[in-house]
């Protein structure tokens, strides 16, 4: 039974906040240091069975939550104290909404009377983050007038709309008056929580919201199922899906379906899964192809891919039916070509549908897929794997090759995810992937990985370039205190790459200074300062041997690779060419 003691009414709102929470199965807290927000901190700090991180940028704890949140699927709890402090949530409860990721922000506020009075630290903090929430409350003031049925409740709402699909933030504005800190003298509360005694002698939330997982009509699937039989030119595209446990199901459908699968870096089926009509090299494959095949149907599970390639040839292709399914209603068709949208969970629809598929694709157009894949692989094996020679593609396959089998893989936006989506081997380690690919910004990249690796419980490898890296090197000191090792790979080419393949590369006069923006800094210096393991690789053997050893030693480290962004806009198009050339002669 929660005790009903209590040092004011601040300190016994937020202790019922975090009890419900902690009901809800909701323990993870990240939190940055405050006055406002003392009684929340306290709350979460004092609690038997949460686990609170606390880190003094607002930015990198949001980030934080948004990885945990991608790891396991459950959101975590972000507390900051008034003023700008909830602001700096901004970015990481944008690609929390689109990446459809639960999180639970609460904010503490100054009471009403202090607004728009020019009182110190107080903004005006309601619907702070506009539309890029699922949900939003601000509380009253905690008094004794108010019955705390209405504290739970509150919790209670928070919790279903973060969680019900589609998942996403919640934000709680919580004003707090004076007094914050619990110093006086205990006050057994146990009138005021009368009207809740039931829920005290009890270890359940006051209010649960059971879900029920949308499931298209028996008709609905047969007549889908025949759609699906009768194309013999049949393509399946895997992206991210909402867990992994769905990988099980969407592997089995692949292989009675027996088309070629075109499965996204974030899929879980790049690495380690046995699913022979995987096509690895599918980015490779369709920038070298021309005059190709025609998909007649397109089976598309789970989120948007990565490739910038695939999406051109989706948007080009005149395929007979395009059939999306995903567990969410949210528009997600960029190139405006799904004809039949499924709103169900892929596991419950994969296994539902297995049975009523009947036939298999035509053979030869499968072949012709996989022989061009074998081909482009055995150019990468001989052109990145055996020379040794350190390139921004070589690093992104042995990254993927030399992690620990069952570890994370957080893949930074830009150019870092596209060259693990276009070059990383299929025979590798299984390993899990995650990346901010909502908004695909840069910042909180570090800081992602970190909360990544808390909610997997392993370590997770890091493959950033330099500018994401320095967008959020206030990370590295919580990458330092991380209790699960982040080998973070910093790809160091003295500014953006990605702006080197842009048509603005064209326009000597400003490009240097204004997009390739270079700033001639390491991270040698950066690694010392927070203490963190640092090597510096010359060569592939090099670089495995420095992962596969910092792994070993489970310590968070930095390893840069010096690149050169005009070479490697050479490297990648002088293997574009080969690849053109071999699979257009064959």
């Amino acid at each position: 039974m929660m005790d009903t003691t209590a040092a004011n009414i601040n300190q016994l709102w937020a202790t019922l906040m975090v009890e419900e929470l902690a009901r809800h199965g909701i323990t993870e807290y990240c939190l940055s240091p405050g006055s406002r927000n003392t009684p929340l901190t306290i709350a979460a700090a004092r609690h038997p069975r949460t686990n609170c991180h606390i880190h003094f940028d607002e930015r990198g704890s949001a980030f934080r939550a948004l990885g945990y949140a991608r790891a396991t699927g459950m959101p975590a709890v972000l507390i900051c104290t008034s003023g700008t402090a909830g602001a700096n949530y901004y970015p990481a409860v944008i690609e929390a909404w689109q990446s459809r990721l639960p999180m639970l922000v609460l904010t503490a506020n100054r009471p009403p009377e202090l607004w728009d009075t020019g009182a110190n630290q107080t903004i005006d903090q309601m619907h702070l983050f506009g539309r890029y929430v699922r949900w939003f409350h601000q509380f009253s003031c905690p008094s004794h007038d108010v019955n705390p049925v209405y504290v739970l409740s509150t919790i209670d709402g928070a919790v279903s709309h973060a969680m019900t699909t589609p998942a996403g933030p919640v934000h709680v504005d919580c004003p707090f008056p004076e007094p914050l800190a619990p110093i006086d003298a205990p006050v057994d509360f146990a009138d005021y929580l009368q009207a809740v005694g039931v829920w005290l002698d009890a270890e359940r939330p006051l209010t649960v919201h059971t879900r029920s997982d949308a499931v298209s009509q028996p008709g609905d699937l047969d007549r889908l199922a025949a759609d699906l039989n009768e194309s013999e030119h049949g393509l399946l595209i895997v992206g991210r899906p909402d867990t992994m446990t769905q990988l099980e199901p969407i592997s089995r459908l692949a292989t009675r379906l027996n088309w070629p699968v075109i499965a996204d870096i974030q899929s879980g089926l790049r690495f380690g899964q046995q699913v022979p009509q995987r096509i690895a090299y599918a980015d490779l494959i369709l920038a070298a192809r021309t005059g190709e095949q025609q998909p007649v149907t397109v089976l598309h599970l789970g989120e948007q891919p990565t490739s910038k390639r695939l999406h051109q040839y989706l948007s080009r292709i005149p395929t007979t039916r395009y059939v999306h399914v995903t567990s969410h209603n949210r528009g997600s068709d960029p190139n405006h070509v799904v004809t039949e949208r499924v709103t169900m969970d892929l596991a419950p629809f994969c296994d539902l549908i297995l049975p009523l598929i009947t036939t298999s694709s035509n053979a030869e157009w499968l072949s012709d897929w996989q022989s061009q894949s074998h081909a482009v692989e055995d150019i990468l094996r001989r052109e990145l794997d055996d020379t040794n020679k350190l390139t921004e593609a070589s690093v992104a396959r042995a990254v993927a090759r030399c992690a620990p089998e069952g570890t994370g893989l957080w893949a930074a936006s830009s150019m870092p995810i596209r060259d693990l989506d276009s070059f990383v081997a299929p025979n590798g380690p299984r390993l899990q992937v995650g990346a901010n690919r909502g908004a695909s910004g840069i910042d909180g990249t570090i800081a992602s990985a970190c909360g990544f690796g808390a909610g997997l419980d392993k370590s997770v490898t890091l493959l950033i370039g330099d500018l994401a890296a320095l967008h959020d090197l206030n990370s590295l000191a919580m990458m330092a205190k991380s209790k699960q090792p982040v080998i973070t790979v910093a790809i160091n080419n003295d500014g953006g790459g990605i702006f080197q393949f842009l048509p603005v590369a064209e326009c000597d006069d400003v490009f240097e200074s204004f997009f390739g923006t270079p700033h001639g800094l390491t991270f040698a210096s950066a690694a010392a300062q927070f203490g963190l393991a640092y090597a510096s690789p010359g060569s592939n053997d090099e670089l495995i041997e420095s992962i596969e050893r910092l792994h070993g030693d489970r310590q968070s480290a930095i390893v840069e690779v010096r690149s050169d962004r005009q070479a490697n806009l050479e490297h990648h198009r002088s293997l574009l060419e080969s690849i053109r050339k071999e699979l257009r002669g064959g």
